[in-house]
């Protein structure tokens, strides 16, 4: 949550956050990894406030880019854990902490300032003492290299600029440029570049060296969902997954999935709207609360496989992060191991 217009206006709600399991111990610092997203900008947030000419985001922008010392708000939610007692969640629920983002602010924002294409233009003969023409002037194409602070991960565009700076030639004060009205300017980030994209392996499963997987079901690769574990007791399910990515965390931002037994009948589906990281190589997501489907086929199998294992397909339709990157994949999976635990 950020800061409303006015200090007793209620904070504004603009994302959620998770973390992972956090160790508490007596005297010694905690330590939380915390993962968070913003699916969609608050009206709010973006609505100037009453007798200003500035939104809760331009405040909260205005501030950080000064160095002043700036605040969010963070407030225990509902998606928590399904074996988390309800008191609990109730005070969790009633506690916000304040965290500061740290800003050392913009005053080395231009690394570089030079000149080209510069034409100089002696001062009117004709021209009263005071009038502009009185005074020499100067045309020429000014290029500015700005250094964006690294935690700032948000498209800038320059589309204008106005400045008083000095001149200097051969280290001597020249003249200095004021101007006072809006010039027009453009602002280059990227440059178009294509480069491919090697062939992403899975980690290696068998100890053979390559990625074929050497799968039961003939598939021809191995699976992004190595197994998972089915805990009926809580209704929730576990997976280990395997990333093909060897550097980058990758994220899963939803999960929307039916497991199916033979194919056709339902086991359970899978509501998750919480984001988690998936690391390189090997790693076992949170625990996922399933909803059983108790009338048919698949949770009798379920049953029968209880203390054992039961092979399952699984179709989903899977929410991913990675860096800016944001998209939704349709997952089939076939033949995945399930674990079946009380």
């Amino acid at each position: 949550m950020v800061p409303n217009c006015a200090p007793g206006d209620e904070y504004i709600r603009i994302g959620n956050a998770t973390s992972d399991t956090i160790e508490i111990e007596p005297k010694r610092p905690v330590l939380a990894s915390v993962t968070g997203f913003i699916y969609e900008v608050p009206d709010a947030l973006i609505t100037i406030c009453p007798g200003k000419t500035s939104s809760p985001l331009d405040l909260l922008v205005q501030s950080y880019i000064k160095g002043r010392e700036t605040f969010v708000y963070v407030r225990g939610g509902s998606l928590t854990s399904p074996t988390l007692p309800d008191w609990l969640e109730a005070i969790l629920q009633s506690v916000i902490v304040p965290v500061s983002i740290p800003s050392k602010g913009l005053s080395n924002l231009i690394k570089r300032f030079s000149m080209s294409h510069v034409h100089f233009f002696l001062p009117e003969p004709s021209a009263k003492p005071d009038a502009p023409e009185a005074q020499p002037r100067v045309s020429a194409l000014v290029q500015a290299l700005v250094d964006l602070p690294q935690e700032m991960n948000v498209p800038v565009n320059v589309s204008r600029v106005r400045t008083v700076a000095d001149v200097y030639y051969h280290s001597k004060k020249l003249g200095y440029i004021d101007l006072q009205k809006w010039q027009n300017a453009t602002a280059l980030s990227t440059l178009g570049i294509e480069i491919p994209v090697p062939k992403l392996r899975l980690p290696d499963q068998n100890g053979d060296g390559d990625d074929d997987g050497d799968n039961p079901d003939g598939g021809d690769g191995p699976h992004f969902i190595k197994d998972a574990t089915m805990h009926l007791w809580t209704s929730t399910a576990e997976f280990t997954l395997l990333s093909p990515l060897t550097e980058t965390t990758l994220f899963i931002t939803s999960v929307h999935a039916t497991a199916l037994y033979n194919s056709t009948s339902p086991v359970g589906r899978i509501q998750y709207n919480s984001p988690f990281p998936v690391p390189p190589g090997v790693s076992i997501t949170p625990r996922l609360p399933v909803e059983l489907d108790f009338g048919g086929a698949g949770y009798e199998a379920l049953k029968k496989a209880l203390g054992g294992s039961l092979e399952i397909d699984a179709v989903a339709d899977i929410g991913v992060k990675l860096g800016e990157y944001m998209d939704t994949i349709s997952y089939w999976g076939k033949g995945i191991g399930a674990k079946v635990r009380l």
